[in-house]
């Protein structure tokens, strides 16, 4: 999940995200005027994440990586992506909710 933050009003934010997110790969992408929720293979997930972090930067906008959230069991696949973005937090698909519902079945390594 990424979160971006504008203050210049919200139709023209939501102008400025749509084109954002016309260049996300991955094959999970749903947004609502600055939330946006991204999944799939972690490679492509952070090529994404850097795109868009590049492009909202040139528009003036930021990622706010403190409230962005990668849902991830996998250790080394959360080693990868916070490589690139330290402050994203890692939440447990044991503990992780989608507007309100679990958002994914436990994994395997779910107790480590």
């Amino acid at each position: 999940m990424f979160l971006i933050t504008c203050n210049k009003g919200p139709l023209l934010f939501c102008l400025t995200t749509k084109r954002l997110t016309r260049n996300i790969s991955s094959e999970f992408n749903l947004w609502y005027l600055d939330d946006g929720s991204v999944g799939g293979d972690i490679d492509v997930l952070i090529r994404d994440f850097q795109a868009v972090r590049q492009q909202a930067a040139e528009l003036g906008l930021i990622i706010n990586e403190a409230k962005s959230e990668l849902i991830c069991d996998h250790s080394e696949a959360v080693k990868q992506f916070q490589e690139v973005a330290p402050n994203v937090v890692n939440v447990r698909c044991k503990n992780a909710m989608f507007l309100g519902a679990p958002c994914c079945a436990p994994s395997p390594d779910n107790n480590r």
